[in-house]
């Protein structure tokens, strides 16, 4: 214990604690002050940089406090009433005068020390002479020139414009006051109406309508059948006397009349088996007899039966964009020649081709027996229909177009007046350019001039149809007088250039048939372009001349 006092009463060694308290707080005290010296001076120039901005805005204020005195403060009074007491008419004048000659201004030479909401209120009151303002004109017009008012009486104001405003709203708030009271009146007669209407009534009304209806329907009707019954009845006795007269006038003809009649059948008979050659002639004709040979067949068929694969392609110089005609198989496995849609080529590969269905037959149900190929009626062209045919394009149908082979050219030869779209012109050059573009070879053309036929070129072994158009040189050459039997035709060139093609065991085939196997059916418009071609000079196509 008195080690421990004796430790107590001995001074301390060190720094004091109320020294080191003593220079923190100086140390901060320091470090504030400089805060706020630093904030104090940037306060300073922030307030001499706002007294210059408030003095030139206070300059600016002067000079716009100057012009609203001047000018805009009568101006806008007068705006609102011209009887306000405290506008004199100098004063007035003058505005009007200041006003006018700042419209009459172009816009790039106003004066810019105008305040903006004054130009706004200008705009929206006076406006322009092409946009009108709500007191507008602010003067008086004279010519293109606008000179302002005088005096006070003769100037607008908004208050006659709400005056006349307030007169226009009181008229229509009358009316509609009028129009409330009427949709009330007519409202209760409604209701008044409404409460006197009797449901069981008017069934009973409709009821009894009915029943008068019906009755006067059944007389009615006994009526007609008692009217049908006196027409048959006079229409049977009508019927009894006119086969009562035939047979009176039949009994009394003679035997001369007879005789003439009998010759007049005969002639008629001759007449008809004449015009009947001479239509055959002109009809496009096909041996069907012989089984046409395919030019290909289909392959495959889309679900929507609108496209196709064909097993032809580039190994077969098959061309893009060539058409053919879709013919069944049968159950023998060959050909039946009928017609049943129209594919065009759109692509070609190595070995097959994708084919488009540009058209398909019609069932025959719904064709009439007078359409044809060529008539546009005869087919299908829409190919969502396609599908829904009992009789699709299926895999193992044949295809065939009578101008193209595979692996090498077809060769045919021309007979008669090629007369494609029926107006009785030849058309046979159109026709002849038209095959050498798709690479056909004419052996033969027997060409008529009018009187006879001209031979150019001559059948050979390579040639595969001979296509026929019209014959107008058929000769009737009748027996003399009291010899029995038909008369007989003389055969000229075109028949016996028919009969040595089918010697030689050539297809014969009519051109409007050969034109519709290759794809054609407007057969108008391919003799329009076929001329529009003539028309426009083109070298003549290098190749073997017709008929060697």
């Amino acid at each position: 214990m008195a080690r421990r006092a004796a430790r107590a009463d001995s001074p301390r060694q060190g720094t004091h604690p109320v020294l080191i308290v003593f220079l923190v707080f100086s140390i901060l005290l320091a470090l504030v002050l400089g805060v706020l010296y630093y904030l104090e001076r940037d306060k300073t120039k922030q307030a001499r940089d706002a007294e210059q901005r408030l003095r030139g805005e206070l300059d600016a204020n002067n000079k716009r406090l100057d012009m609203l005195q001047n000018w805009l403060l009568v101006t806008a009074l007068s705006w609102a009433t011209t009887d306000n007491e405290a506008i004199k008419e100098g004063d007035f004048a003058e505005a009007c005068r200041r006003l006018v000659e700042y419209l009459n201004t172009p816009p790039d030479n106003r004066p810019k020390d105008i305040p903006e909401p004054f130009i706004k209120a200008l705009d929206m009151l006076v406006g322009t002479q092409e946009k009108p303002g709500v007191l507008y004109p602010y003067g008086i017009l004279q010519g293109n020139r606008l000179e302002p008012f005088k005096q006070k009486a003769g100037a607008p104001s908004l208050v006659k414009k709400l005056e006349e405003a307030q007169a226009k709203a009181a008229d229509a708030e009358k009316r509609r006051s009028d129009l409330e009271a009427e949709l009330k009146r007519v409202q209760a007669s409604y209701d008044q109406y409404k409460a006197s209407w009797n449901e069981n009534r008017l069934k009973e009304e409709l009821a009894k309508r009915d029943e008068e209806h019906k009755k006067e329907l059944v007389q009615k009707e006994q009526e007609w059948e008692a009217r049908l019954k006196s027409l048959q009845a006079k229409l049977q006795s009508v019927h009894q006397d006119l086969e009562k007269k035939i047979k009176e006038l039949q009994a009394s003809a003679d035997e001369k009349e007879k005789k003439l009649l009998e010759e007049m059948n005969k002639r008629i008979a001759d007449m008809e088996a004449e015009v009947q050659r001479i239509r055959q002639a002109a009809r496009p004709r096909l041996d069907l007899s012989r089984a046409i040979q395919p030019s290909g067949r289909v392959l495959a068929v889309n679900a929507d039966c609108d496209t196709v694969i064909l097993d032809r392609g580039q190994k077969h110089r098959l061309p893009e964009g060539i058409s053919f005609s879709v013919y069944p198989r049968g159950p023998d496995g060959r050909l039946v020649p009928k017609i049943k849609a129209m594919v065009q080529v759109v692509k070609v590969n190595h070995d097959t081709a994708v084919a488009r269905v540009t058209r398909m037959v019609k069932p025959e149900e719904n064709r009439d027996p007078s359409w044809d190929e060529f008539d546009e009626r005869y087919w299908i062209t829409d190919p969502s229909r396609f599908v829904l045919l009992r009789d699709p394009i299926r895999p193992g149908d044949f295809v065939y177009n009578s101008a193209w082979k595979p692996n090498e050219p077809v060769h045919i030869a021309l007979a008669g007046i090629i007369d494609i779209d029926g107006d009785g012109r030849d058309d046979a050059e159109i026709f002849k350019r038209l095959l050498r573009e798709r690479g056909v070879i004419i052996d033969l053309h027997l060409r008529y001039t009018g009187t006879e036929y001209v031979q150019e070129g001559r059948l050979t072994d390579r040639t595969d149809m001979l296509v026929v158009g019209i014959n107008p040189g058929v000769r009737i050459v009748r027996k003399p007088e009291g010899e029995e039997g038909k008369p007989v035709v003389e055969k000229d060139a075109f028949e016996q250039l028919e009969a040595e093609a089918r010697r030689r065991g050539m297809d014969v085939i009519g051109v409007r048939q050969f034109l519709l196997q290759m794809g054609f059916l407007d057969l108008r418009a391919l003799v329009q372009a076929g001329l529009r071609e003539a028309a426009v000079p083109a070298k003549k196509p290098e190749g073997k001349p017709e008929g060697q």
